[in-house]
């Protein structure tokens, strides 16, 4: 039986983190990630850069990214030509929290979306469901607790 447990801070001085700010993921079509993300998944276009800028020196630095996100929450995405995203994909998955959803009614809305879901369904005590973007990143939809 797996245990969890919260383990105290180390030696290092305490951070006071208030959010997460942003995550990156790489995807192979810019346009097919984005209309995942805001046409099935209903995110909003936050920014988006679609050529190179010249002003930028770093080479890891794509020239193709959007940024889409829901209230405070945001998800870049970046295309780069030369990057092979499954081997660079290197994420096991991120969770998004939905409001006002059964676990039924969340699956139902996510087949109606064209989202097939995969995987463990949680514990009745953490009810979620997993789906893969187009480029093979995890999506947990973790079902928000009654309050």
């Amino acid at each position: 039986m797996m245990r969890e447990r919260t383990v105290e801070g180390g030696a290092a001085p305490q951070l006071r983190f208030t959010a997460l700010d942003h995550i990156v993921l790489w995807v192979s079509d810019l346009d097919r990630a984005k209309h995942f993300y805001i046409e099935k998944l209903g995110m909003s276009l936050l920014r988006e850069r679609l050529g190179p800028d010249t002003g930028n020196a770093n080479p890891r630095d794509p020239d193709f990214r959007s940024f889409v996100g829901f209230g405070t929450y945001r998800i870049g995405l970046f295309q780069r030509p030369d990057i092979d995203v499954p081997a660079v994909n290197r994420l096991s998955h991120f969770a998004l929290m939905v409001d006002g959803e059964s676990l039924e009614e969340l699956r139902d809305r996510l087949h109606q979306i064209g989202v097939e879901t995969h995987g463990r369904e949680g514990a009745p005590d953490h009810p979620c469901l997993y789906a893969t973007d187009p480029d093979g990143h995890r999506i947990q939809f973790l079902v928000a607790p009654e309050r």
